[in-house]
Parts: C-alpha cells; structure tokens; sequence
C-alpha cells in the first residue's frame, strides 16, 4: 500500500473508528490527538494556505491545546457533532495531519482531512 492508497480508505476509517480509538495500515494510523501536539497542530492548522479549507484555525498554540482537551472529552459520533483524530506515521509516529468527522444525521457522515 502506498499513502494516496492509505488516504483513500481513510473515510471507511473514520466511520469504524466512532466506535474505536485507534485504527492502522502499514503506513499511517489514526487515533486521538495528544496535548503534546498542540503544537505542530498549531503550525500547520494557522497555515493560510490550510486554513483557507477549515472552519477551525487556532490563533495560539494554547488555542490548540485548548481544542485538544475538547476532543479528548468529546463522545464518539454523536449526532451534531464534530470529532477530530490524529494521522500519525507509524515509522515515527509522527503527527502529519488530522482527520475530522461530522455526523449529521445517523445516516450520514461528513469527512475531512489535513495531511502536511
């Protein structure tokens, strides 16, 4: 698998993972943000060329943090609500991006991503 093939099943990912918190292929895995990453979070979500795609940019790395603690306590797929997971490289298990999902009815789920 290579990570476009990996990104592409990251939608069948994000609806498994309502009810789970880790997920993994060979390359990238998915699970919660940690507050340690607010950083790098910060970094590339207050990018204007990412941030121009989102409705959420961070104006400070506590901002960051801030919206890290609200997912760590947020309920998985309620309807309504919004829930944010990491993508991690598995090699280094490194932040690259995240990976967001919206469930608008119980039938229906909106997905988005940032990979930097």
């Amino acid at each position: 698998m290579n990570l476009r093939s990996d990104l592409s099943i990251i939608g069948v990912w994000v609806i498994v993972i309502v009810m789970i918190n880790h997920l993994a292929s060979s390359r990238i895995r998915l699970g919660p943000l940690s507050h340690d990453e607010a950083k790098v979070l910060f970094a590339y979500r207050s990018d204007p060329s990412v941030f121009a795609y989102h409705a959420w940019n961070p104006e400070s790395e506590e901002d960051a943090r801030n919206f890290i603690e609200r997912q760590s306590i947020r309920s998985k797929g309620n309807v309504g609500e919004w829930r944010q997971l990491g993508i991690y490289d598995r090699s280094s298990n490194t932040l690259i991006g995240d990976c967001g999902y919206f469930r608008r009815t119980v039938d229906e789920v909106e997905i988005g991503y940032t990979i930097i």
